[in-house]
């Protein structure tokens, strides 16, 4: 309610003396008749005080004085009722109204100033009944949206048309995810940018622009703003439908996190199964007929032509982290692609089901920095093993070649002899004497570092120095104390192929 709604009103003859007419019209939240001392104790902002100015006689100190106190606590008004202790509003009191332009109205004799409190507390009832329609109406729609297959653009385009409002969901950043009114986003992160230092749940509002945070977990994970302009709703429609959309984004973003890590949990357990137990289950036909359906609840096939192993590993051989498998699987989501993913002893590993997706797997943004390795079809459920094992072989490959030329990606086939006889061996037998044979070099990552550079250039002295940056008598010294603590020969080519062989297997 306005001040001007008040003042107009016929049956109660007010007149107001101070305050700039023509101003900011003042919105009233409330009136209270208060005839003691510090009335800021008892009223809050925006409310009007009614007296009749009993404590206020022969005493122009405090006429000034609670002008002052009523203007410093943003009261919105001062109703002054004459003829009963003044007949007019005393002097003092108008003079400091004036020089701080602080809206001051006579209330004459005969209106009662409990009939202005009620006239008052039924207006704003009415306003927040209005107010109350308003939001309920609101929410119901933002609802319904939830039930869209795009659901936050959905709720964003519902709440600008109800609301009259131009609606943007940022993500944490200032990324615009949907908006109705591309033209305000630029103001609208502006504003978030300079106000977002407050308490995390508290709204922010300056001006036409309202903004709250989605918050999951006490942290901002989402910014829904609205810019109001002359026929969008009241502020406090616009607030609360803001407040109700957050809570709306938040538990929509908690169910899809809740979902996501129930699918990769899902997905880990499948992938382990076919991977580690496939083997045990060959010969099982009701084992292997429920590993079928599980894999058909994901899309892939397994009776098909055959499913395709990758491995994702980290260039520098450090493991990766789950935000990147994440990462990684969402890639694969966005692009329709058939498969698992999961993180499996700090590598990716991706079983898709169509062989003929490869390459178009390998240009997706998230596995564009890793090394990667590629398996051959596996032909069978229990050739998923056997594909595995080949992608890590050539992930292992591949994570040497990185060193030298950037990320690099390594297929089967393209593995050398050496290779394929560890393949065949099988790593788990083959590991432990591999450790045996390098422990001298597992404590000093350096000189490890250097043999497969000086074997990944094919012994190239000269190269294995540049890509290094070490002064050829360095690398000399290095290669020397190596054999030393290995008590090999590295141009004996039996030591040799035990070394390469012993680092293959190291590295899968």
């Amino acid at each position: 309610m306005r001040l001007h709604a008040l003042l107009d009103q016929p049956g109660f003859g007010l007149h107001q003396l101070t305050g700039d007419a023509s101003g900011p019209d003042a919105e009233i939240r409330g009136a209270h008749v208060l005839e003691v001392a510090e009335p800021l104790r008892w009223v809050p902002p925006g409310w009007i005080i009614l007296t009749t100015g009993l404590r206020l006689l022969r005493r122009p100190q405090e006429q000034r004085r609670l002008i002052a106190d009523l203007a410093r606590g943003d009261i919105a008004a001062l109703g002054f009722g004459v003829g009963v202790v003044f007949e007019d509003v005393p002097s003092a009191l108008l003079e400091e109204a004036r020089a701080r332009q602080f809206p001051v109205f006579t209330v004459p004799e005969k209106t009662s100033f409990r009939d202005l409190v009620r006239f008052v507390d039924g207006e704003l009832l009415s306003q927040e009944s209005h107010v109350l329609r308003r939001t309920i109406g609101v929410r119901d729609r933002m609802i319904e949206a939830m039930g869209d297959p795009e659901p936050e653009a959905a709720l964003v385009r519902r709440a600008a048309q109800s609301l009259r409002c131009a609606v943007t969901l940022f993500d944490h950043v200032g990324h615009v995810l949907t908006t109705s009114h591309p033209e305000h986003t630029d103001e609208q992160w502006r504003y978030i940018g300079q106000q977002a230092r407050g308490p995390a749940h508290d709204p922010l509002s300056t001006g036409p622009v309202q903004a709250v945070r989605v918050l999951v977990e006490d942290t901002p994970v989402r910014w829904l703003a609205a810019t109001a302009g002359p026929t969008s709703l009241q502020y406090a429609s616009v607030e609360r439908a803001l407040r109700d959309g957050a809570l709306l984004l938040t538990a929509l973003h908690r169910m899809r996190r809740h979902e996501a890590r129930a699918l990769r949990s899902r997905q880990a357990g499948l992938l382990r199964d076919l991977l580690l137990r496939g083997e045990e289950w060959a010969g099982d036909p009701a084992a292997e007929r429920a590993l079928t359906e599980r894999a058909m609840g994901f899309g892939i096939d397994l009776t098909g032509p055959g499913c395709t192993v990758l491995v994702l590993a980290d260039p520098d051989g450090r493991p990766l982290d789950a935000d990147t498998v994440t990462e990684v699987g969402r890639d694969l989501s966005r692009e329709g692609r058939a498969c698992l993913v999961a993180p499996v002893e700090g590598q990716a590993v991706i079983v898709l089901g169509d062989p003929e997706a490869v390459d178009a797997v390998l240009v997706l943004p998230s596995i564009r920095s890793l090394a990667v390795g590629v398996g051959g079809p596996s032909g069978t459920t229990a050739g998923l093993p056997r594909s595995w094992y080949e992608a890590r072989l050539a992930c292992a490959r591949a994570r040497r070649l990185s060193g030298r030329n950037g990320r690099a990606v390594v297929r089967q086939e393209q593995l050398g002899m050496v290779e394929w006889m560890t393949l065949r061996l099988g790593l788990e037998e083959l590991e432990p004497r591999a450790r045996t044979m390098l422990a001298p070099l597992l404590k000093d990552r350096q000189l490890l570092d250097t043999l497969r550079h000086y074997l990944a250039t094919h012994r190239n002295a000269s190269q294995t120095a540049r890509d290094l940056m070490l002064h050829k008598n360095t690398l000399g010294y290095r290669l020397r104390r190596i054999e030393q603590l290995l008590q090999v020969d590295l141009n004996d080519p039996r030591d040799l192929t035990e070394v390469q062989v012993a680092l293959t297997v190291l590295d899968a």
